[in-house]
């Protein structure tokens, strides 16, 4: 893989996630677009307002940018594009679907080159995406997001959204000696984090970024949340913070990254593309098959029907490779993540409905 390729891809992404930090509540998502915002952007795993605007605004200013560089990686992989092409053309083409499965399957794609190698920390490092404060210096790098990510999934945190800020080391280290040299010149770093540009600004445009790149979802806590009992029980604390909660995508996200730095090797970025292919393309069935079943237990038995199928015939078409290491990729998208992702869908899509609690509390146990 060429190394342009991924600096290339970050630098795209750097500036993305710039203007989504800068325009974060006073440009991507102004008011009167929210207020027009009629309908909710569909196949997307959440249903924040400001994740919809922040999904068209993508789609409106940098889709095409990320598509071209998906593209530029394709022609090293023209076997891999001819892959694409069949999965997204077998999607029935009477609505936005197929639309959608390449959209949400390039800006995925997209982010794991950009954090790509993800074994060169040293690099991820120093490539920077926004200085939060200058003096003392406290910064968002690539390998903070890569780091955040890992451990979210490694430790199951889920509690708040700057998880992606303090999950990583470097950002800790900066933070401590930030607060220490604030706290000498009589500044609050308290305050600085609560009411200034980290919990207002930062956390919330990258938790609104990943949530338009389907890698989280706040569907959960926000149905939970409206019930007395189980709001008790919600991820977040009754939404005192804002959730974080890994889709199936995210996850599988997560494991690539998990298994580049393990491995040293760069093959976890075909085995990720078999699996975007897989996580999308099932996106895109069970949104349809959900809209016409209500039924908890007849919806997990149909995800993973349709994920065996799916699973199958990426692995069986990638047996037929030209390359060897295509022949022997493996999926990070697994059956656990399929039923977390249909069980997202459940809950967006019956968001408007009313469920007693007792509904939602066989979410908990949905198997039994």
């Amino acid at each position: 893989m060429s190394s342009q390729l991924y600096s290339e891809t970050r630098n795209v992404f750097r500036q993305i996630l710039r203007d989504a930090i800068d325009k974060w509540k006073k440009g991507i998502c102004p008011s009167s677009k929210r207020r027009k915002t009629s309908e909710r952007i569909k196949y997307s795993l959440s249903e924040d307002d400001d994740v919809v605007c922040l999904d068209s605004w993508l789609s409106e200013n940098f889709s095409v940018h990320i598509r071209g560089l998906v593209n530029r990686y394709l022609e090293t992989e023209e076997y891999l594009g001819k892959l694409l092409d069949s999965m997204g053309t077998e999607l029935a083409e009477i609505d936005d679907s197929r639309n959608a499965f390449i959209e949400f399957f390039s800006r995925q794609m997209g982010f794991l080159l950009a954090l790509s190698p993800v074994s060169r920390w040293d690099a991820l490092m120093k490539d920077e995406i926004y200085v939060v404060k200058e003096t003392p210096r406290l910064s968002l790098s690539f390998f903070d997001l890569a780091e955040s990510i890992m451990m979210q999934y490694i430790l199951l945190r889920s509690a708040a959204a700057h998880i992606y800020l303090y999950g990583s080391s470097k950002f800790r280290v900066e933070a401590i000696k930030a607060k220490t040299e604030m706290n000498a010149i009589g500044e609050d770093f308290d305050r600085f984090h609560s009411d200034g540009p980290i919990t207002k600004k930062v956390a919330p445009a990258i938790y609104a970024f990943l949530s338009a790149l389907n890698l989280v979802s706040s569907a959960v806590d926000r149905q939970m949340a409206k019930y007395p009992i189980l709001n008790k029980l919600s991820i977040s604390g009754g939404l005192r913070s804002k959730p974080i909660i890994l889709t199936g995508m995210g996850a599988a996200l997560a494991k690539a990254l998990i298994h580049g730095v393990a491995t040293r090797s760069e093959t976890y970025v075909t085995n990720f593309f078999a699996s975007a292919l897989v996580g999308n393309r099932l996106l895109v069935e069970m949104w349809r098959f959900v809209e016409r079943e209500k039924s908890i237990r007849s919806i997990v038995m149909e995800a993973l029907t349709r994920y065996v199928r799916i699973k199958a015939q990426v692995v069986e078409k990638l047996k037929q490779a030209p390359k060897l290491y295509l022949r022997s990729a493996e999926l990070y998208y697994d059956s656990s993540d399929a039923i977390r992702d249909s069980i997202l869908i459940y809950l967006i899509q019956n968001v408007e409905e009313d469920l007693d609690e007792k509904q939602l509390s066989d979410l908990l146990r949905i198997l039994i």
